[in-house]
């Protein structure tokens, strides 16, 4: 990519405002290399896919630590809660 943008003009790497590419390092490293005024976009696919990834992890996370945790033994004011249940209590 920075090659092929040497090979263009100045005029035309003046030119360019804005560049949407996918999320990854290098390629934003080399585009604030090669045209240090533009702005970097991130398509709306790895976007939408970044953040999709981002939800799973946090559920599975929430649903990991909930269903390890041991819930502690009844007291007498009711059944005590765990992460995923709030504590209730029951009258006598």
């Amino acid at each position: 990519m920075i090659d092929w943008l040497a090979l263009q003009t100045p005029a035309f790497r003046a030119g360019i405002d804005l560049v949407v590419i996918d999320p990854s390092a290098p390629y934003a490293g080399g585009i604030r290399t090669a045209l240090p005024d533009a702005r970097i976009a991130v398509d709306k696919w790895h976007l939408v896919a970044l953040a999709n990834l981002m939800v799973t992890q946090v559920r599975q996370r929430i649903t990991r630590n909930c269903t390890a945790a041991a819930a502690p033994p009844p007291t007498k004011s009711g059944p005590a809660g765990n992460c995923c249940s709030p504590a209730t209590s029951t009258s006598p």
